[in-house]
């Protein structure tokens, strides 16, 4: 009789580990498909978080960033800018591509280029384009890499114009509850649970502080088809996401068309340029560094497997900058782009002293 017992104990003890386990995997499945890879954000011991320490102490009040609202795109020194068809722009790969301009690039600064991109193991791109003018300079424009928090940056252009249309309430309080907890840069990761938050927070959370939890209740809240329909309509062939996955798949080319777009849309409504006071006042910007002197709206992405700079420079023209590269066995993508970088602002100056030439010669 007590061999009985204990082998129905055992029996059921063995029964509720296997239900145990499997409802782990279930809901780590479930979490992982409605709210993305918790790994994909995770924050990690690599050059960058070293670097930013400061930014990211738990010790932060959480809802206290004091960021700029000066920064004014009128002050942009171009009387007029038309949209460029991106998806026109045809580059060699694996070839540093210029494209509608008679300028050359120093051929020591090109070599610089390519052996800053060959010397690292992984992929690497860079995209550069004048709006102004329409000159670019590619490199596989069309790789294909993780967003990371770049995708930010496009659904958050998707709910302004949403704004600006009435169609969204920057007012309107979302709960903060934890099917919406990821451990990864942010700050409502501090507040406590059932915490509101007005729309509008959770936008300048998402891209000042490039805050994964105030994403994904934006992305809970208003969902992907109008976003979808907005990608569609600028002609982007990436960076679509559906109802189970806030991250998705971009190229340069795609991130670059966002870019453009928030340019104009920030030259043309009050809301356009309430979201750029946002985006140039983004603590992550690499461009500050790297890219000195020039004012900027960036947005930037990085995980274990990807970086992705990205935004605008607001100097002698109006100039889209990008730069992404993916994991490498050897290094690092953080330390890839903060090396691309460097050499782009190189290039940038050698472009904007053949532009003073010409207008002096003209």
């Amino acid at each position: 009789m007590i061999k009985k017992i204990l082998k129905y104990i055992m029996t059921i003890m063995i029964l509720g580990c296997i239900v145990g386990l499997v409802s782990y995997k279930c809901v780590n499945l479930y979490i992982e498909r409605t709210y993305g890879s918790v790994k994909a954000d995770a924050l990690t011991k690599n050059d960058f978080f070293k670097e930013n320490k400061e930014l990211l102490s738990k010790n932060k009040e959480p809802i206290e960033y004091v960021y700029d609202n000066n920064f004014k795109v009128d002050e942009v020194n171009i009387e007029k800018v038309e949209k460029l068809d991106l998806n026109s722009y045809t580059y060699i790969k694996n070839e540093i591509t210029t494209l509608n301009t008679d300028y050359e690039m120093a051929s020591g600064l090109k070599d610089l280029l390519y052996q800053t991109i060959n010397s690292y193991k992984g992929n690497s791109s860079v995209y550069i384009i004048d709006l102004a003018s329409g000159m670019s300079i590619g490199y596989n424009v069309d790789n294909i890499y993780q967003t990371a928090s770049v995708i930010k940056a496009a659904y958050c252009l998707y709910l302004y114009k949403q704004v600006s249309l009435g169609q969204i309430d920057l007012d309107e309080k979302l709960e903060y509850t934890y099917t919406y907890y990821n451990d990864g840069t942010g700050l409502v990761k501090e507040s406590p649970v059932g915490t509101l938050y007005t729309v509008r927070d959770l936008i300048k959370y998402t891209i000042v502080n490039s805050d994964n939890i105030a994403y994904k209740m934006l992305h809970a809240r208003f969902g992907v088809s109008g976003y979808n329909a907005m990608l569609d309509e600028l002609g982007i062939k990436r960076l679509h996401l559906s109802l189970y996955n806030p991250w998705g798949l971009t190229d340069l080319r795609s991130m670059a068309i966002i870019w453009q777009e928030i340019y104009h849309f920030g030259k043309e409504n009050i809301w356009g340029e309430e979201y750029l006071n946002l985006l140039s006042n983004n603590v992550f910007n690499y461009f500050k560094n790297t890219i000195p002197n020039i004012s900027s709206a960036t947005k930037e992405g990085f995980t274990n497997d990807v970086t992705i700079s990205s935004g605008i420079l607001f100097g002698y023209h109006p100039m889209l900058v990008l730069a992404s590269a993916n994991v490498s066995y050897d290094d690092t993508p953080y330390r890839q782009v903060k090396r691309l970088l460097p050499v782009i602002n190189l290039i940038i100056n050698d472009y904007t002293k053949y532009l003073v030439d010409e207008s002096n010669t003209n």
